[in-house]
């Protein structure tokens, strides 16, 4: 952590491969709610979370047997992918169906979802 905050007085930005890295060394500390702080920094900051942080981040619920939230961050993911996709292949109803199922779980689509939304619908 140390190391992040120096980047930041010398005016290095973190990337998606710093934000990663803490997020990992945070799981293996058994630190699951700093790596929730640092997560929606990163998606602040406006980085992408890519396929590595979101998997690290499943590990890091399951380390600490947090495994309802584990479960949930599995879903949104995965049901994120998969409501982009059927949008972008024309099929909104099953796209809408999706999303439902989503919100029925207490999840929320992202912005990325809202776009495709906005913009294939």
């Amino acid at each position: 952590m140390e190391l992040f905050k120096k980047m930041a007085v010398f005016g290095v930005r973190p990337d998606i491969v710093s934000y990663g890295s803490i997020i990992n060394g945070l799981c293996k500390d058994g630190l699951v709610d700093k790596t929730k702080e640092m997560f929606l920094e990163m998606k602040s900051g406006g980085i992408k979370p890519n396929v590595v942080v979101c998997t690290t981040l499943i590990y890091g619920c399951c380390f600490v047997r947090n495994l309802e939230r584990a479960k949930g961050l599995f879903f949104e993911i995965l049901d994120q992918a998969m409501i982009n996709e059927l949008y972008k292949k024309g099929k909104t109803e099953e796209a809408n169906e999706l999303l439902e199922l989503m919100s029925q779980r207490g999840l929320q689509p992202n912005v990325v979802t809202f776009n495709v939304m906005t913009f294939f619908y």
